[in-house]
């Protein structure tokens, strides 16, 4: 096997074009055009890799842990109470939004996979996405 790479031009990078305000909705919409033809060409999100109940935990899991570690920090800057009616109205906005959840999960939308996509790891080669 052998790898062959070929050097990017400077400044190209997503990041670094949004920092010199160069970076144009076009710009996005590519991104999320590839990222689209990839996602239907390889199937992915179909079958859901998740049934669905364990869609919805998984989820509300990144918020349900985020109000755990706040039940344990200091009264003072995370109020019990306060904390207490946050984390009762996420999961009743998650029980009421629950079939937009599962249209989701139905729907092939639903791919466990790494998922971050850092801005600095895309890069344009041309300017065309005036």
């Amino acid at each position: 096997h052998a790898v062959v790479m070929r050097r990017l031009p400077d400044g190209r990078d997503l990041r670094s074009m949004l920092v010199r305000g160069e970076a144009r909705p076009g710009h996005v919409d590519r991104v999320a055009a590839t990222l689209a033809r990839f996602h239907a060409a390889h199937g992915l999100g179909r079958p859901s890799p998740f049934a669905a109940e364990a869609w919805l935990e998984r989820t509300c899991a990144p918020a349900v842990a985020n109000f755990d570690a706040l039940a344990h920090a200091d009264a003072r800057l995370a109020p019990p109470a306060e904390v207490d009616e946050v984390r009762r109205l996420a999961a009743a906005f998650a029980q009421a939004r629950r079939g937009d959840f599962e249209r989701r999960r139905e729907d092939g939308r639903v791919v466990d996979g790494h998922g971050d996509l850092h801005a600095e790891h895309v890069w344009f080669e041309t300017d065309d996405s005036q």
